[in-house]
């Protein structure tokens, strides 16, 4: 059952600001950009970005940061795209520098600040010349620490030309950062695929990860809604992964396997690192499926370590259960932002700015349990994570609750209690145990009615059951 358990707002928000255009999450840090937010009654739109943290003791979410483009009216629409991880952020702004774009890093020093050492542009990798006006670097962004501990960025510039000195529109590239030992970010590689064409739109979504071991220590994939297919221009993801030495290959192009046509696989993308593996979520909004036009659909896509010869191939469509004609099911109203989203333990979320579910399109987000078809995790650590049961005994619970768990293998082992905030209200072990069978007693003495979440962690698995009190 999915609970809410916060709602972000910031501080000063003013009316379309398009706060939460686009949103991004590691761990206890969120940020969210904020494209069209105006300061100081400025006739432009400057933009803003805001971050937010939990506190891990509290479980509560407040506003730490707020970023803005300085001076106010240098850059247009700061935060159309966001992303964070492992102590980095990158926000996108699209009208510095003749309107080529521009990426804002942020990075938490050890003082808990975030400060700004160093910003990305295009022009890192070649002469004026090279860069196109207006081609949207930045629209899309995607962050990661390489296996070899090097932080990752990158880069989609849609609207690019590719480089190319003959004038041809909407290539599409991608282009990727790496932050060196100096703490600054530096140029890397051009993701290109060398028989892409005009109207490929390459880089309308990118998504990058971890890879497994030395000599696959990245993996990045960079769609192209107008991309060829062995059916035409159906759109296609492209795959990249990075050596121990920096440097990037071309590893294979995913397309749909029922693709036909202006389908635009790869309006939204995410990519995921498994235990085994890696799992790809791409939307191709304009599909046709079930005597539907454009309801839209998403695919998935995976790559097993385990296989005797690892290699991407295509596990599911994922389609909306109330899909209805011109849904365009996994599509923004732009392509600012991602709408497709995968965890590592296998599920995924598609969504959908054109869902009518109320009768309006109000939009929503599907949820699907993948786990039957992503290589999650190893058969040993599968087995594990069955082992260790969690059970709250009786519930709903008035006086006492005899809550009963299993370890698979000795653990550091916290048992604690929370309300639907994720505020710890109480803390039944902290300690080390062996494995087998254990047994707690808490009385909710002082809590109202309602419900509440029994966690229990043990090392680096994490079982939650729901608990409600009654009075």
């Amino acid at each position: 059952v999915w609970e809410q358990v916060a709602v972000l707002d910031a501080n000063e928000t003013d009316i379309a600001d398009a706060f939460g255009r686009a949103v991004a999450i590691d761990g206890d840090v969120v940020v969210v950009g904020a494209p069209e937010r105006q300061f100081r009654n400025e006739s432009d739109l400057p933009g803003a970005a805001y971050v937010f943290e939990r506190d891990p003791e509290l479980g509560t979410w407040s506003q730490t940061v707020t970023i803005q483009p300085e001076p106010i009216r240098q850059t247009i629409a700061l935060g159309r795209a966001v992303s964070t991880e492992g102590g980095h952020i990158l926000i996108s702004g699209g009208g510095e520098d003749g309107g080529v774009g521009h990426v804002v890093v942020f990075s938490r020093q050890g003082t808990g600040a975030w400060v700004s050492p160093d910003t990305l542009s295009p022009r890192a990798f070649g002469t004026a010349g090279d860069v196109q006006i207006n081609s949207q670097f930045g629209s899309s962004l995607g962050l990661a620490t390489a296996t070899d501990g090097r932080p990752i960025a990158i880069v989609g510039a849609v609207s690019d030309d590719g480089g190319s000195s003959n004038s041809v529109y909407n290539v599409g590239r991608a282009l990727v950062y790496a932050r060196g030992d100096d703490g600054r970010w530096a140029a890397e590689a051009e993701l290109a695929h060398p028989d892409t064409l005009q109207g490929d739109d390459n880089g309308w979504s990118v998504a990058i990860a971890a890879g497994h071991g030395p000599d696959r220590t990245a993996v990045a994939v960079v769609s192209a809604i107008g991309g060829a297919g062995p059916a035409g221009r159906t759109g296609a993801v492209h795959v990249y992964v990075r050596d121990g030495a920096g440097q990037w290959t071309h590893e294979d192009i995913l397309t749909a396997d029922d693709a036909v046509p202006g389908d635009q696989l790869g309006w939204c993308t995410a990519l995921a690192r498994t235990e085994r593996g890696h799992v790809v979520i791409s939307s191709a909004r304009n599909d046709w499926h079930s005597g539907l036009r454009f309801a839209g659909s998403a695919y998935v896509f995976v790559r097993d370590t385990a296989d005797a010869v690892p290699e991407w191939r295509q596990v599911a469509k994922l389609i909306a259960s109330d899909a209805v004609e011109t849904q365009y099911f996994g599509a923004l109203t732009g392509n600012d932002g991602h709408c497709t989203a995968i965890s590592e333990s296998g599920m995924g979320l598609v969504g959908s700015t054109y869902s009518r579910r109320s009768g309006w399109p109000n939009g929503s987000v599907y949820a699907y349990d993948l786990s039957a078809w992503v290589p999650v995790v190893s058969e040993n650590t599968l087995k594990r994570r069955q082992d260790m049961r969690l059970e709250v005994v009786p519930n709903p619970v008035r006086q006492l609750a005899r809550i009963t768990y299993a370890l698979a293998t000795p653990a550091a082992v916290r048992l604690s209690v929370h309300d639907t905030l994720g505020r710890e209200v109480a803390v039944l072990r902290d300690t080390r145990q062996l494995d087998g069978e254990h047994m707690a007693e808490w009385t909710p003495d002082g809590l109202a009615a309602g419900v509440y979440l029994v966690r229990l962690r043990a090392g680096d698995e994490v079982r939650t059951r729901r608990m409600t009190v009654v009075r």
